[in-house]
């Protein structure tokens, strides 16, 4: 199990997602969760915006007695859902903290994260607003997600000559697939030139939709007329179905699954430091999402399945 920390506490390097948690299964929620910590896993990442996943975290950690044990990785500010309206201002981050505390019955967030931007807004106004609630001991850091790194690099600048808290990690769109087309224009994926600001900055990178949503396996077993039209158009391009079959090549020498091999491309990035934060709706999924830690890729298969 590798690990890296953030303000000295050690994360597991695979976050588990937990966006589709809610509805009657809460119970498979649960055994999801507990498999997930049988595994090494302790990082639950989740948003205000994530229907009743927080609730259901909150009552797992009550049920479980294991708050200490787990990092809470949660975030808000996002948009509006119904009006599109964007809400990265004082009243409506604070709002979202004290809902998704009250949801998730904590009093801090070990990993706070804007969920999106509003470039209208100065960044020094925006890190005001973080600071003070690393100041009040509500958040102990501060991350971004689908931030640009223009506006990362412009509001640590402002953190470091006032003396605030800076952000210490991204949540941006990372897996082996290309993103061709996004259905949502405020997501941001990875690419050259935010990878070499990473890299220089040292910040790592939590990496959501990590397995390009099965894409993958999807690929192995039903050809690419088998998957759904939605992702084709999401991933389907000719650097994707290259690294498709340089994936399958490097499992079937690994005598591996090609998931835990998409997987295992994002930890054995060499540049990076990645989390990938990954699904799963089986125990059987986590398991073997989890297993991924355990593979070390040669360079030489990194680079046939990245690089060509």
């Amino acid at each position: 199990m590798r690990f890296m920390e953030i303000k000295g506490k050690k994360l597991s390097s695979i976050a588990l997602g937990t966006a589709i948690y809610g509805g009657e299964r809460e119970a498979d929620a649960f055994r999801l969760m507990d498999v997930y910590r049988e595994c090494g896993g302790n990082v639950f990442d989740t948003a205000r915006v994530y229907g009743e996943s927080e609730s259901v975290i909150g009552r797992y950690l009550k049920s479980r007695g294991c708050r200490s044990e787990v990092l809470i990785s949660t975030k808000g500010g996002h948009y509006d859902l119904v009006t599109r309206e964007k809400r990265i201002n004082r009243e409506a981050i604070y709002s979202d903290v004290e809902v998704s505390f009250k949801n998730l019955g904590i009093d801090y967030a070990d990993v706070y994260w804007l969920h999106r931007d509003d470039t209208d807004i100065p960044v020094c106004e925006i890190m005001g607003i973080l600071d003070d609630l690393v100041k009040e001991g509500k958040i102990l850091s501060i991350g971004v997600s689908n931030w640009t790194c223009e506006r990362i690099a412009e509001a640590n600048r402002f953190a470091t000559e006032n003396g605030l808290e800076p952000i210490i990690a991204s949540q941006i769109k990372y897996s082996a697939a290309i993103t061709v087309r996004e259905n949502d224009p405020t997501m941001l994926s990875l690419d050259d030139s935010s990878r070499a600001f990473y890299e220089k900055a040292e910040m790592p990178v939590f990496a959501y939709t990590a397995q390009a949503k099965g894409l993958f396996s999807k690929l192995e077993r039903l050809g690419v007329d088998g998957i759904s039209d939605g992702l084709r158009r999401e991933f389907i391009c000719d650097e994707t179905l290259r690294r498709f079959f340089a994936m399958k090549e490097v499992a079937r020498e690994l005598c591996l699954p090609i998931s835990q091999v998409a997987l295992a491309v994002l930890l054995c990035d060499p540049a990076l430091d990645v989390i990938p934060i990954i699904g799963g709706k089986t125990q059987e999924q986590i398991t073997e999402s989890m297993f991924a830690l355990e593979i070390q890729l040669t360079d030489n298969q990194y680079e046939r399945i990245m690089k060509g």
